[in-house]
């Protein structure tokens, strides 16, 4: 299950001596992209390692969080697009999540906080597996707590009745960016993590 892109990081700055930068790719549904699909009509898995979305396309364009100045949590109830206070809440209670699941080994809370569909498919201990290269690597990036996210594509569709958001962007950590690309289905009046993509430094040695 686990797909692993490593790239690595050539350079002068010694601080990036014995650091990869990795990516794994996790997800369901709305269009897998690391070994297993799962269609929100047809709960059938199968094998799938490519980025392809099946969903057609209609655009309209510890580490707990704590709530900035001009954030707020979004409210899914009607997909439309949330504000850029709320994307930056959103995606940070995310990233935070999936990072203190890191630092514990421990993927119990970041499953219990990602979609009802997506619980179906997988397992708190599967979700540890598939990052165990992120674990054994020592990834960290729990200083985005004081960032901001630079957010590089955004947007809201449907399909078969979801309201669907994705967005992709960075954050400036050091030496390596962290970079992200979610999506999230609205779940009530919650948007719920289905998809998560992250690209940030390990430790080679």
């Amino acid at each position: 299950m686990n797909k692993l892109i490593g790239k690595i990081i050539n350079g002068k700055d010694n601080r990036l001596n014995g650091l990869i930068a990795l990516a794994v790719v996790l997800s369901i549904a709305l269009g897998c992209n690391c070994g297993k699909t799962f269609d929100l009509d047809n709960t059938s898995s199968s094998s799938n390692s490519t980025t392809d979305n099946p969903f057609a396309t209609n655009t309209t364009s510890s580490n707990t969080s704590t709530t900035r100045a001009g954030e707020s949590k979004p409210n899914a109830s009607k997909g439309a697009m949330p504000t850029d206070g709320e994307i930056q809440y959103l995606v940070r209670e995310t990233m935070l999540g999936f990072n203190s699941a890191l630092q514990t080994a421990d993927f119990n809370a970041f499953y219990a906080s990602i979609s009802k569909q997506w619980q179906k498919q997988t397992t708190a201990e599967s979700m540890k597996s598939s990052f165990q290269s992120f674990i054994d690597g020592k990834a960290s990036f729990g200083e985005i707590s004081s960032m901001t996210a630079e957010v590089e594509d955004k947007k809201t569709r449907k399909q078969s009745g979801y309201n669907v958001f994705d967005v992709k962007g960075k954050y400036s950590t050091s030496p390596i960016a962290t970079t992200f690309d979610l999506s999230y289905v609205a779940e009530g009046s919650e948007w719920k993590l289905f998809k998560i993509q992250v690209y940030t430094g390990v430790k080679t040695r």
